[in-house]
C-alpha cells in the first residue's frame, strides 16, 4: 500500500516541487496544503491518519511548530520532517520529536530523512496506515 504523505508550504514553486520529487521516488501519495491552516483542517478531515509529515515553519495561519503540536498531542509517535530555513526553530522541532531540515536542501537530502521516517510505517497488513500501528 502506498505511503500517504501531508506536505504543508506556502512557497508554492517549493511545494510543488517537494510533491513531484516525494510522490516519485517513494511512490506516496501527497496530499498538499498551502498552509498551516489548511495543514490542520486536512489532519483533521482525515482523524491525523497520514503516514508522514512534511512541514514548513514559516506559513501563512499556523506554524508548522504549531500544527506539529496539534498533533503530537493527537498522535505523539506521528513521523514528522520540518523544514525552515531558520535554524533557530532546530532546538523547538527536536523538543517535540521531529526530524529538522534546513531549507534549503539538497533533494537527497530531502529523501534520506523522508525514507528514515517513512521506514516506521512499515505496514503488517493491507488496509493499515501509520496510524494503526502507533
Amino acid at each position: 500500500m502506498t505511503l500517504r504523505v501531508l506536505l504543508a508550504d506556502d512557497e508554492e514553486l517549493l511545494r510543488d516541487a517537494t510533491a513531484r520529487l516525494l510522490s516519485r521516488e517513494l511512490d506516496c501519495t501527497v496530499v498538499e496544503a498551502i498552509d498551516g491552516g489548511r495543514a490542520l483542517a486536512e489532519l483533521e478531515a482525515d482523524g491525523y491518519r497520514f503516514d508522514l509529515l512534511v512541514l514548513d515553519v514559516d506559513m501563512p495561519r499556523a506554524s508548522g511548530i504549531d500544527v506539529l503540536s496539534a498533533v503530537r498531542s493527537v498522535r505523539p509517535e506521528q513521523p514528522v520532517l520540518v523544514r525552515s530555513g531558520d535554524p533557530r526553530h532546530r532546538d523547538a522541532v527536536e523538543a517535540l520529536g521531529a526530524t529538522f531540515l534546513a531549507k534549503p536542501s539538497a533533494p537527497h537530502a530531502l529523501l534520506a530523512a523522508a525514507r528514515r521516517l517513512a521506514r516506521r510505517c512499515e505496514r503488517p497488513g493491507p488496509g493499515q496506515s501509520c496510524a494503526d500501528l502507533s
